[in-house]
């Protein structure tokens, strides 16, 4: 119930503990959370993701109470290696959280001592009013998931996590090409953003230890266009998150960067790892197919996207991926098979319509292209918009006009977006 974002929050806190762990693989949130609110088989689970033992409890919160049950099982034979119920104060929260992330460890018999364990697993603030609301902004959306986080780095100033979360959103303000959460538009000049996010992602810098502080030098040297600083960076970080595979986003994000640097064997290297760690998800092939797109790799990439979209045959983000590798490696009929798929129920709606205007270019037909931009796209008044669609409708000069608008130094990032935008291509 309202207590939601609480169960998910300490859940996602626990799994970057464990995830800290040298010796344990953890799998991501994305694959885990897919089983929330459900009671599959636990042999099902563990075999989907890839786990030898599954971690599952409850959380239930009052004004006054906090109580907590967690149970970790081999998932071999169901066997409880350890249960815990955790009666306590709601102040009592990070105490919480720290030991049932330590009893796991130990549980399983892991290498690290007790005392470098229990430093290890901290969640990176001790005042739980600060760590309260960034639970909130990590089940939140739009301007309030950012005021949560704006709240929790004012409580604590050395909480690193929620000055990078707060910088995340104006990152996100700057890139015109994200779509944004309802009610999460700023009406404020590119150079008021951006000084934003300077400051907050300077302080999460500052206040950071490694291995995170690289994670958030990548973030802001890529803001800065250094993208070979922001690539060195993050490759450190991953370096030391090696076994953790929560990490497989940010390895996305280094195939991305490898791939405009121009360096194909490493983003190919890349791709083959997060593949040889096993693909469960509609969300990571999806990433993938995408990853083949940036390098160009479209052959290579075709039996891979096929698969994915066998796999997945009703997932729209997913096939709206697909299609897009499929049509510009000249696989014209799979990528109508797989756009014939998409209602855009699951989907913005600009995706669909530039789908639509795509099609329509390569079947020779400029009038239905025409119309279609003219009637349905050019009135959501979106640079975004009217630069791909124009593009593709060999309209150049007008194209260009749309981004006029970003012709200003503090608005190089977001011009860079274009250059460097990996979902969609006007070819």
């Amino acid at each position: 119930g309202d207590e939601a974002y609480f169960a998910d929050g300490l859940t996602e806190e626990i799994l970057n503990s464990l995830a800290k762990t040298p010796d344990l693989l953890v799998a991501s949130r994305t694959s885990s959370f897919e089983y929330k609110d459900q009671t599959p088989n636990l042999r099902d689970v563990a075999a989907a993701l890839g786990v030898a033992h599954i971690l599952e409890g409850s959380v239930r919160q009052s004004p006054t109470r906090l109580r907590v049950t967690a149970q970790l099982i081999r998932a071999s034979d169901g066997f409880h290696l350890w249960s815990e119920n955790y009666d306590r104060q709601p102040d009592d929260v990070i105490a919480v959280q720290e030991d049932i992330a330590f009893q796991i460890a130990t549980a399983l018999q892991t290498v690290m001592d007790p005392q470098a364990l229990r430093a290890m697993v901290e969640s990176g603030t001790r005042s739980v009013p600060a760590y309260n609301a960034y639970l909130k902004g990590m089940s939140a959306g739009g301007r309030q998931r950012y005021e949560f986080f704006e709240q929790a780095r004012q409580l604590d100033p050395e909480f690193a996590a929620a000055h990078y979360q707060a910088a995340g959103y104006w990152q996100l303000q700057l890139n015109p090409l994200q779509v944004r959460p309802a009610g999460s538009a700023e009406n404020i000049d590119p150079e008021q953003m951006l000084a934003m996010y300077q400051e907050r992602i300077s302080m999460a810098i500052e206040t950071a230890a490694v291995p995170d502080k690289y994670l958030y030098q990548s973030d802001q040297a890529r803001v800065n266009l250094q993208l070979r600083a922001s690539l060195d960076f993050l490759q450190q970080y991953l370096q030391a998150q090696a076994k953790a595979r929560i990490a497989e986003n940010l390895q996305i994000d280094a195939l991305y960067l490898a791939a405009n640097l121009g360096e194909r064997e490493l983003g190919l290297q890349l791709i083959d790892t997060l593949r040889a760690s096993g693909v469960s998800n509609a969300d990571l092939y999806s990433q993938i197919i995408q990853g083949y797109r940036t390098l160009r790799e479209y052959e290579t990439g075709y039996q891979f996207t096929l698969e994915a979209v066998s796999k997945f045959p009703n997932n729209e983000g997913l096939l709206f991926q697909a299609n897009q590798l499929l049509h510009l490696g000249g696989y014209r009929e799979d990528a109508k098979n797989a756009a014939a798929r998409i209602t855009g129920s699951q989907l913005p709606l600009v995706n669909v319509l530039l789908m639509r205007v795509r099609h329509a270019c390569d079947d020779g037909d400029n009038t239905e292209a025409n119309r279609l931009y003219e009637e349905e796209l050019k009135g959501l008044e979106s640079s975004f918009v009217n630069y791909f669609a124009l593009s593709m409708l060999g309209r150049l000069d007008e194209a260009n006009d749309a981004l006029r608008y970003l012709d200003q130094q503090s608005s190089l990032y977001s011009l860079s977006s274009y250059l460097t935008y990996s979902f969609f291509d006007p070819q």
